[in-house]
């Protein structure tokens, strides 16, 4: 996430930068929110930024909003969602033009304005605006798709201004989204993402190098104690030398490894001179 209050032209730049950057780099939907002042001159939107003291410096002091539309399309991404409660008069200029003006959208844009394109939308009395309070609300609601969620924002901003603001939408996005998916639509998402992003298999655990000599040592069916020694190498194959040719076939016995601790057993076959045989 990438926040930035009560900022000047060259912060808000900077953040949109990153905002732009995170965005190519882990991909996923991209969320721009920005609430403020703005303004538009000649059908260019403007977001105005703290630094901004005159008039005069509000095209070249201030940040234009398709710069924000132009950050998020390098991602290349399935959806980007660009709010901007900004609708409001030129703080410099109240009877110049009023609200901001369209921007054109795609498919993978979704643009959502506090209230139609030339209109003016109201601060309220609240902390908040009667937009990013209704917006808010709409976004925690579980189990609501992209359109949903904006449509519970304009009605409610609609009932509480009595008509005098309407949030508008400008998209052309034709997937689905849902910001708080919750039950079986949940899960449903996390398995789809996890199947996108399923890890390469594993790879098989390396064997552990036995390689050395082994001392052999047991005790037969018949009850008569025999030894031997047993040749590992390293290509694979084993040595075995039998000190007595009484060891009983197919008999596990214990392998003494040259540290002095025990192996696993391994079965002997009898034979009376040395023999390599494949492991």
């Amino acid at each position: 996430m990438t926040v930035a209050t009560d900022a000047g032209q060259d912060a808000m730049e900077q953040a949109i930068q990153d905002f732009s950057v995170k965005l190519k780099d882990k991909g996923g939907v991209g969320l721009f929110y920005f609430s403020g002042h703005g303004a538009q001159i000649n059908g260019e939107n403007y977001l105005i930024p703290v630094s901004l003291t005159s008039a005069e410096q509000l095209e070249s002091g201030s940040v234009k909003a398709i710069e924000i539309v132009d950050a998020v399309a390098k991602a290349h991404n399935g959806l980007n969602i660009v709010i901007l409660d900004a609708c409001r008069t030129n703080p410099f200029d109240p009877n110049g033009s009023h609200g901001l003006s369209r921007i054109d959208s795609n498919a993978s844009l979704f643009i959502s304005y506090a209230t139609s394109p030339g209109a003016v939308a109201l601060d309220g009395s609240g902390n908040n605006s009667p937009y990013t309070k209704y917006l808010s609300q709409s976004i925690a609601t579980p189990n609501l798709d992209i359109e949903d969620t904006f449509k519970r924002t304009l009605k409610g901003v609609y009932q509480d201004t009595h008509g005098q603001q309407v949030p508008w939408i400008s998209s052309t996005f034709f997937g689905d989204f849902v910001f708080r998916p919750e039950g079986a639509e949940a899960a449903q998402e996390e398995q789809e993402e996890q199947a996108e992003h399923a890890e390469e298999p594993a790879e098989a655990e390396t064997a552990p190098n036995l390689t050395g000599v082994y001392r052999v040592s047991g005790t037969n069916p018949s009850g008569r104690l025999n030894s031997a020694s047993v040749s590992i190498n390293p290509t694979g194959r084993t040595v075995l030398r039998v000190t007595r040719s009484a060891i009983h076939p197919q008999v596990k016995y214990p392998i003494s490894q040259p540290s002095g601790g025990i192996h696993n057993n391994f079965p002997i076959v009898a034979c009376d001179s040395p023999k390599t045989f494949a492991k």
